[in-house]
């Protein structure tokens, strides 16, 4: 017997209601796995009557299934005596536009359009919208506050992930005159597009380094290796929003004499080592 366990309640997007007649906000929340909370009226000067002026939550959040929706209903125009404060007169009431999504200068430009000002603004990263938009905004879109009043908004700081990048393979490689080399890039935490920049230099230290003319691709190939290509090579990397350089790579060219006089040497210790061995062995029996 199979068994399914259930994981609790799920999540369900609150569908936007602001602008729709009362008639069918009720249809739209339950439809939603919704349920209708508090139904509050206020007048309006703008907004006919019967018309949702704002909700909370807002739409497009995710919420659990069976949450209560607040809304605010127009009642139509603000009599005489509706929105006064004793003693400083009628006060007048705009509604705040929507600038989710909208870059930081055009969202400004429709708040003070509107007759209010832009309150506080807070940063948040993110990899999916780009820097200095706005992805929030307190109070929400649709509701009515007094001409003046603040609008607080909350723009993306850039990405997440940060931009990583090095040489795929060992750190020092050496090579025989004649050899080819092939250097790759292996990068992460790309936003947008990379261009690449291969470096040499000959000194340690990567004084004075030499820009490689047309090694702009991801892979660094050299064919045929010359003594003279032994040095430090390195890519830089940038994309939309960082630039940065990847550990170097020492090359080491060496001659096939330089090579063979290795192995000889390695063989020469080697047997060394051998009549070493075999003659403590023989002194021993």
């Amino acid at each position: 017997m199979n068994l399914v366990i259930s994981t609790g309640p799920c999540d369900t997007v609150v569908p936007n209601v602001v602008g729709m007649e009362q008639s069918s906000v009720e249809t739209a929340i339950t439809n939603a796995g919704l349920v209708v909370g508090t139904v509050t009226q206020q007048c309006s000067n703008t907004i006919p009557a019967g018309i949702v002026m704002s909700q909370s939550p807002t739409g497009g959040t995710f919420v659990l299934w069976g949450t209560t929706i607040d809304i605010v209903i127009s009642s139509g125009l603000c009599q005489e005596g509706e929105g006064t404060l004793e003693g400083e007169g009628t006060i007048e009431y705009w509604i705040v536009p929507n600038i989710i999504g909208f870059s930081q200068s055009d969202a400004r430009n429709l708040i003070e359009s509107a007759d209010l000002v832009v309150g506080m603004m807070t940063q948040q990263c993110s990899d999916e919208i780009p820097i200095d938009y706005v992805i929030n905004q307190n109070p929400p879109a649709g509701q009515q506050i007094p001409i003046g009043n603040p609008v607080n908004i909350m723009v993306t700081s850039g990405p997440c992930t940060t931009l990583d990048a090095w040489i795929d393979g060992p750190g020092y490689i050496v090579k025989i005159v004649g050899d080819n080399l092939e250097l790759k890039v292996i990068v992460v935490g790309a936003h947008g597009d990379v261009v690449y920049q291969w470096y040499f230099s000959r000194a340690k230290n990567l004084k004075s380094p030499e820009l490689i003319v047309g090694a702009n691709t991801d892979t660094f190939y050299i064919e045929e290796l010359q003594l003279e290509d032994s040095g430090f090579y390195w890519c830089q990397i940038a994309d939309d929003y960082d630039v940065i350089d990847t550990p170097f790579v020492q090359l080491h060219v060496i001659t096939g004499l330089n090579l063979h006089i290795n192995y000889i040497l390695i063989l020469g210790i080697i047997i060394t080592t051998s009549l070493i061995l075999a003659r403590k062995r023989y002194q021993h029996n």
